[in-house]
């Protein structure tokens, strides 16, 4: 089960890592422009095992404008979201939001520096956290129409956008 993320949209960039043997972090700053649902998908479908991920991170691929080799483990790497967590201000960088890391053979993602999760779980058949969120929230709604209670039209204003917003990123892939 998911833990619950916290809202980053005010920050938008994104970094990988993997772990070495020594239990250090090597993580990069893609310079792309893209959402963490494109770089998933992108993740999953080409750099599947810890050489493709290794190879990804050490070269050129990204474009990286950020490189650092030696976060103090998963800590120190969460740390980028937000100081408190590792103690190393060192690690913080403000506009950072996102972050992918190989560990334990596959990629995982967090968006608070604490909880990571498999991308395969967050980023379920091209349907990003907002589509859950909403998903949730029908339901929520659903729920209370049956118990009798009432919402003005909601439910079908948020049917449409829902609708729209899988299909907006389907085409985004």
């Amino acid at each position: 089960m998911l833990r619950k993320k916290i809202n980053n949209k005010n920050k938008p960039g994104m970094m990988l890592g993997y772990i070495n043997k020594n239990g250090d972090i090597t993580g990069v700053e893609p310079s792309w422009h893209m959402t963490p649902l494109v770089l998933a998908e992108l993740l999953k479908d080409r750099y599947q095992n810890r050489d493709a991920a290794v190879a990804l991170v050490e070269s050129a691929v990204l474009l990286p404008i950020f490189k650092k080799g030696d976060y103090e483990g998963v800590e120190g790497f969460g740390g980028v979201l937000e100081s408190h967590i590792s103690f190393y201000d060192e690690n913080l960088r403000a506009h950072v939001g996102h972050l992918f890391l190989f560990m334990k053979s596959a990629w995982h993602y967090s968006n608070n520096g604490i909880d990571w999760d498999p991308i395969t779980e967050v980023f379920v058949d091209g349907n990003d956290m907002a589509c859950e969120k909403l998903d949730r929230q029908l339901r929520y709604r659903q729920n209370n129409i049956e118990k009798g209670m009432t919402d003005g039209g909601l439910i079908e204003k948020m049917n449409f956008y829902l609708k729209h917003e899988k299909e907006r990123i389907k085409n985004v892939r």
